[in-house]
């Protein structure tokens, strides 16, 4: 199931990589899922959905080499509903808390070479040639089959890329499979790492108006509470190049 996604000004007061000027968030639709109950309870229903952050909601190139005039942004939004849900069952007039009240979403990003799909096409609807850095994308999921949390490689005091999303929260993806707690970048890494170039991955020939699609993939937890990778409904944004 899935509902139609809306585009909206709005965003979170804390998230300081919202700093350009009249931001605009391009939405995808929502995916409706179960995933696992840590509490032995029924699986409980979340909500999940991309973006693309960037001013105007147009990715704008120019100059020569081509480069991107604001910053791109890419996110997954929680929208699980409130923090912490009443409870919906009842043994002989007590509330049965069997079922986890919270909405909080625990996941881990796939590789980078995992975790996404592009396409760029012009405006007669051709895909633009692609570079070997995209080339290297959308691999297959390496997920081994019946992995648990547990299963994942620690990481200091806790499990490496895991991650809470909170209700109503935004995740920002990462570009870079060096970004951790803990890890310095230099100034260009870290470009790198957060902003998205449609040049790294696309071969952009001439001016003109172009549709990138995106589809973002991320580790969650399914009904039988082990790991499993998803494909986010896609997210489509207009690119004017100069």
């Amino acid at each position: 199931m899935a509902c139609r996604g809306i585009e909206t000004n709005q965003f979170p007061s804390n998230e300081v990589e919202y700093s350009n000027a009249n931001p605009k968030m391009v939405w995808g639709e929502v995916t409706n899922f179960f995933r696992g109950d840590h509490f032995g309870g029924e699986p409980l229903p979340t909500a999940l959905r991309s973006a693309i952050d960037v001013k105007n909601g147009v990715i704008v190139l120019s100059g020569h080499p081509l480069k991107v005039v604001n910053p791109v942004h890419f996110y997954i939004e929680n929208l699980a509903g409130p923090l912490y849900s009443s409870p919906t069952a009842y043994v002989q007039g007590v509330p049965s808390f069997s079922v986890s009240p919270t909405n909080v979403v625990l996941a881990c990003m796939p590789p980078f070479d995992e975790r996404l799909a592009l396409t760029l096409t012009d405006s007669n609807g051709i895909p633009v040639t692609k570079t070997s850095e995209e080339r290297a994308l959308n691999r297959p999921s390496s997920l081994k089959g019946k992995t648990r949390w547990t299963d994942l490689p620690r990481a200091g005091t806790g499990r490496r890329g895991v991650f809470s999303i909170f209700p109503r929260e935004l995740f920002q993806m990462a570009f870079s499979d060096k970004i951790g707690a803990g890890v310095k970048l230099s100034d260009q890494e870290a470009e790198r790492a957060w902003d998205f170039d449609p040049t790294r991955y696309f071969e952009i020939e001439k001016p003109g108006q172009y549709k990138l699609t995106v589809v973002q993939r991320i580790n969650i937890e399914d009904t039988n509470t082990y790991l499993k990778t998803i494909a986010l409904p896609q997210v489509t944004v207009d690119v004017r190049v100069d």
